[in-house]
């Protein structure tokens, strides 16, 4: 049993006569899915689990990783309360012969590195959405007989908490939400993987104490907090749909159970957020969720239905205000235009665009629905492509293919993607496709697409992925080791990319760019967004701010091999003039603004505008002719 001191063997004796041995124990996958707890039943039950696995992570009791099927509770009678389940008393179904250490020889190919801790985030996002993550499995990660691969049930959760129509209208706190993000990327408890007693402090602080102070703050602490009883029949049905909590504390029981302890005091500690994901596993053509997020380093505050937000000094505002200092150079003058100048035609082949910004698009085709008349975009995805594209290029004309219904692709969806590119060259005559998503398989007639595109001097850009290391990088992501579109790996606001975030660069690609893609404030959207798709997005509408630059009047003469900057290789020089010594894993990290030239302090504005833009000219010069050199 537990006490104060910790796990002890009292030797033989009766269990508590609170206990019912004649009813069978009921696992948590059946409790999940029997029951509905309440928004304070799921968090105290988290709790507990997570301060289970904490204390006991390198014992005995936990040779293998606790799943939903080897937590068990049992039937109990506590005075003066009605019979029946109470989540603070889980058991474990354990094994000590060694039997559950059979060799498992996928072991080594595992992409997460801490089992234990993933399992715990699989088990905390099957209770706070009431799903079976094997039903999120995807149909290449199961082999003939059924069985999963060892990654599945990884590749599952990730879609599953990246998946915002299974998160809608749910009550989530916020803590919640970030220490089961914590547990399926597990970037901040790798550095301990060889040492046990510094993963179980950053277990302790990014787990155990956020979901402590969360419940404490919002009722009590949990430690001492003795919720009602789950009603069953002893048969194991349900004798209640829905478990609140409105019944005042009662002494606890003397009974512990196997995870029943106490918790150390808990300091207020910054929970991490790292990222959210997309692309499932091999095959299975994807689109990428447009998560909620949350902002690095919060600090939280109440909202008024109870529910946890978070706010923070590091955000992309000063990301965009730096840009926003390039773009005041790059934006053009009317004297600066002729007849010559046409804006840059862009491309956003996406989930559509909502209709309120009808005004602002040149063009809408439904490649889905064929419907031109119903604009929508049922993801908002789309639409936050678009005002990125706006906020950055304010004077584009842009185009917009829907190819997507909703976040997930069809076995349609590729031919959709081949046809709409087809239709930007074509039909729209565009200069740049930014194509935000990506897909496990490569397929023939899209590289064709894209192969013409590229002749014709349209300048692709697509996502890599946001599984790191656990995915390969997209397609058709992946064809930019042949140059023949950029593939965009994403950035924070501070300039750094993650390698937990990102896939690995492909070590014989000539440029891996990397741009901003993490905790993005977009123009009217209320949450951040991440991911590599938003790094697409940025990434194509700099591109356009520079080819637009680069048609001005005063500038066109200037730019020598200016034919150059409608290829791969061409814009590929420029940017890396705007990388500088910026190489982060290999990903060459983008700040835009580091195209201008030094400051000189007293010099005036119109001078100093000038001096800028003939920089910006010979710069982009020096980067054509020298292209085939880097």
């Amino acid at each position: 049993m537990i006490s104060e001191v910790g796990l002890v063997l009292e030797g033989p004796g009766s269990l508590s006569q609170g206990f019912i041995l004649g009813a069978s124990s009921v696992s948590l996958a059946e409790l999940v899915m029997m029951t509905r707890l309440s928004l304070k039943m799921r968090l105290l039950l988290s709790y507990f689990l997570a301060k289970a696995v904490w204390q006991f992570y390198d014992s005995e009791w936990m040779q293998r990783e606790w799943t939903k099927n080897t937590v068990h509770f049992m039937f109990e009678r506590r005075p003066k309360m009605p019979k029946g389940i109470f989540i603070n008393e889980p058991f474990l179904s354990a094994c000590f012969d060694g039997r559950n250490q059979s060799f498992n020889p996928d072991t080594e190919f595992r992409s997460h590195v801490l089992p234990k801790i993933l399992a715990l985030g699989i088990m905390l996002l099957e209770i706070e959405l009431r799903i079976k993550i094997e039903d999120y499995r995807m149909p290449e990660d199961v082999d003939y007989n059924g069985e999963p691969n060892v990654n599945a049930d990884h590749i599952a959760a990730m879609e599953v908490f990246n998946n915002p129509d299974l998160w809608a209208g749910k009550d989530t706190f916020g803590a919640l939400r970030d220490v089961i993000e914590a547990c399926l990327t597990p970037v901040k408890f790798q550095p301990f993987k060889n040492d046990i007693p510094g993963l179980r402090d950053a277990f302790e602080k990014f787990i155990v104490n956020p979901l402590h102070d969360r419940y404490k703050s919002a009722w009590e602490d949990p430690d001492v907090s003795i919720p009602r009883a789950v009603k069953l029949d002893q048969t194991g049905s349900p004798a209640m749909e829905v478990v609140s909590e409105n019944t005042p504390p009662v002494s606890p029981s003397p009974v512990h159970s196997l995870l029943h302890a106490p918790v150390a005091t808990p300091s207020h500690q910054i929970p991490y957020h790292p990222y959210p994901s997309y692309l499932g596993g091999q095959g299975y053509p994807q689109f990428p969720y447009q998560p909620m997020q949350y902002p690095v380093s919060p600090s939280v505050t109440p909202l008024s239905d109870g529910i946890m937000s978070s706010s923070s000094n590091f955000t992309s505002d000063g990301w965009f205000g730096e840009l926003d200092k390039l773009n005041s150079v790059l934006r053009p003058k009317p004297k600066e235009k002729d007849n010559a100048y046409k804006p840059i035609k862009i491309a956003i082949l996406d989930t559509g665009v909502n209709e309120a910004y009808a005004d602002n698009v040149k063009d809408y085709k439904d490649f889905v629905n064929e419907d031109e008349e119903d604009w929508d975009d049922s993801t908002t995805h789309g639409t936050g492509a678009f005002l990125l594209v706006q906020q950055i290029y304010n004077m584009a004309e842009i185009y917009v293919g829907k190819v997507f219904e909703k976040a997930h692709a069809t076995d349609d969806t590729v031919a959709l993607m081949t046809k709409a590119i087809q239709h930007a060259q074509n039909s729209w005559n565009v200069d740049i496709i930014i194509m935000p998503s990506g897909f496990s398989s490569d397929d023939i007639d899209l590289e064709n697409a894209i192969d013409q595109a590229r002749q014709a001097g349209i300048l692709i850009f697509a996502a890599a992925s946001n599984y790191g290391n656990m995915s390969y990088i997209a397609f058709p992501g992946r064809l930019y080791i042949d140059l023949k579109l950029f593939c965009m790996f994403s950035t924070n606001a501070s300039n750094r990319a993650l390698a937990a975030f990102n896939p690995s660069v492909l070590g014989k690609a000539r440029y891996s760019f990397a741009i901003l893609g993490e905790d993005v404030k977009i123009p009217r959207q209320e949450k951040p967004v991440s991911g590599t798709s938003y790094a697409a997005i940025i990434g194509g509408a700099v591109a356009a701010r520079i080819l637009d630059f680069a048609q001005h009047k005063d500038n066109r003469g200037r730019i020598r091999r200016i034919e150059k900057l409608k290829t791969v290789e061409g814009m590929s020089a420029v940017f890396d003039t705007m990388v500088g010594s910026a190489v982060d894993n290999g990903y060459r990290c983008m700040a835009p603004w580091k195209i201008l030239p030094s400051y000189i302090r007293g010099e005036e504005m119109g001078p100093k505008r000038l001096r800028e833009r003939a920089h910006i000219c010979e710069t982009i010069s020096r980067a054509l002719e020298e292209m085939h050199k880097r």
